[in-house]
């Protein structure tokens, strides 16, 4: 399944990549404190899967950038099962990464920065969830 991101996301995801890679280690920690509180009930291995959604999000965000071939879907949705990375997960990590990345990568760069980010993780998430309906359809 391809990814499909407008030439300007493509663009916005270019110009921030340095500084969203250099913003790593704040994001992870943002994203784990958010997960652990609105995830009730669930492990406590938020960290782990701030770390994963955030890697695969930098990891392919260059290629993304250049149009270039998303994550391999198979074996990024064998590691998220392996860890129950599951929909709750990444819909608690979509709906805060927009407001995060707005406040870790400071007020001089345009709101659609952040968009541009939330839509490649977006565009990401749905070639692994097809991933896995097409495993449960096997």
């Amino acid at each position: 399944m391809p990814i499909s991101l407008s030439a300007r996301q493509r663009g916005l995801l270019s110009q921030s990549l340095l500084l969203a890679e250099r913003s790593e280690d704040a994001l992870i920690d943002r994203m784990s404190s958010c997960l652990r509180a609105s995830d009730r009930g669930g492990a406590d291995n938020s960290e782990m899967i701030a770390m994963m959604l955030v890697d695969l999000m930098l990891t392919h965000a260059n290629n993304l950038a250049r149009s270039g071939p998303a994550a391999d879907p198979a074996e990024t949705r064998r590691e998220h099962d392996a860890l129950g990375i599951q929909g709750r997960h990444y819909s608690l990590f979509g709906d805060a990464l927009g407001p995060i990345l707005d406040d870790l990568l400071g007020p001089n760069l345009p709101r659609t920065v952040a968009g541009a980010w939330c839509d490649a993780f977006w565009a990401l998430i749905r070639v692994v969830q097809a991933e896995r309906a097409a495993l449960l359809d096997a």
